[in-house]
């Protein structure tokens, strides 16, 4: 059993074009009803999203993925500078005009025109296929880190989710003892009602010998417990079933069993079944709550 919540990162030192520089990828995942990725990744690094969501995807399965890489010396992503002569040539010019217009005195050289804005223009530049190999390289490895803290807190909601269940167990085996014990002496008093009944054929004595039986039907649990039990089995074999994806199949099972003991509280008319009615419950709510975060 894996968690969704986790945090992982991972630092290396990359070479690209005889130039060392720090990698740092780092993975943040919260619960989500399906998989998705967010990135944030230099513009140089863009075109490795799609590779990377598809490769966590398949590894993690569920969650709300948040991912980045950070590059120590973002410089070295940058293409060679060129010069935006238009721009140039308009300073220059906005230049003269003031000095035409103005009484200021000077001169406007080089050295002022290359500290202006925009002068000079870069463009970043897509990584080769070696450094986009060591990059993913290091993203698996921070999957892998992710993955074993999933998995760490997975085993102790695993153990949480055991002991709900081994309640609810044990309640529900409560609940059968009462019941077959209340039916067998609403049977008896029913029996003893009837029975007073057979010397007489009057319409009114069978309409009420129907009511009766009817009322004993109405309370009888035994085919929701029957049913509450098989949910317990199959929450057991999903608990230590070997796939990964499996918080979806607990949720459900969850709910079904919800639905049975919300019927067995509502056709239990002794307060002892009542009781331990509610105490499955609240014990349902707390698993269907860790299911939630897991995968």
């Amino acid at each position: 059993m894996r968690s969704m919540t986790g945090f992982a990162s991972k630092k290396a030192t990359l070479d690209y074009k005889d130039t060392k520089f720090y990698a740092a990828v780092s993975l943040k995942s919260v619960n989500s009803r399906f998989f998705e990725n967010t990135c944030k990744l230099p513009y140089a690094l863009h075109h490795l999203e799609t590779d990377i969501s598809r490769m966590l995807k398949k590894q993690l399965h569920r969650g709300h993925l948040f991912t980045s890489i950070n590059i120590s010396d973002q410089s070295i992503l940058k293409g060679t500078a060129t010069a935006s002569l238009p721009i140039a040539k308009s300073y220059i010019e906005a230049a003269h005009e003031i000095q035409q217009k103005t009484d200021i005195v000077g001169t406007f050289g080089i050295a002022e025109l290359i500290r202006m804005p925009y002068v000079f223009s870069t463009q970043e530049q897509l990584i080769d296929d070696e450094i986009k190999k060591q990059l993913i390289i290091l993203v698996q490895h921070a999957v892998e880190t992710l993955i074993a803290e999933e998995e760490r807190e997975g085993a102790a909601m695993q153990e949480d989710l055991a002991e709900r269940i081994n309640i609810a167990q044990k309640k529900i085996d409560e609940i059968e003892h009462h019941h077959a014990a209340f039916m067998k002496a609403r049977k008896e008093k029913i029996m003893q009602e009837v029975q007073s009944y057979t010397e007489n054929e009057d319409k009114m004595v069978e309409t009420r010998k129907a009511a009766l039986y009817y009322m004993l039907d109405k309370i009888d649990i035994h085919e929701e417990i029957v049913r509450f039990k098989s949910h317990i089995k199959r929450l057991h074999d999903l608990l230590t079933d070997k796939s990964v994806e499996k918080g979806k199949r607990i949720d459900f099972t969850l709910q079904e069993l919800t639905r049975e003991i919300n019927t067995i509280a509502a056709k239990a008319s002794d307060a002892n079944m009542g009781a331990l009615a509610i105490d499955i419950k609240v014990e349902l709510e707390k698993a269907r709550e860790q299911t939630q975060n897991i995968v």
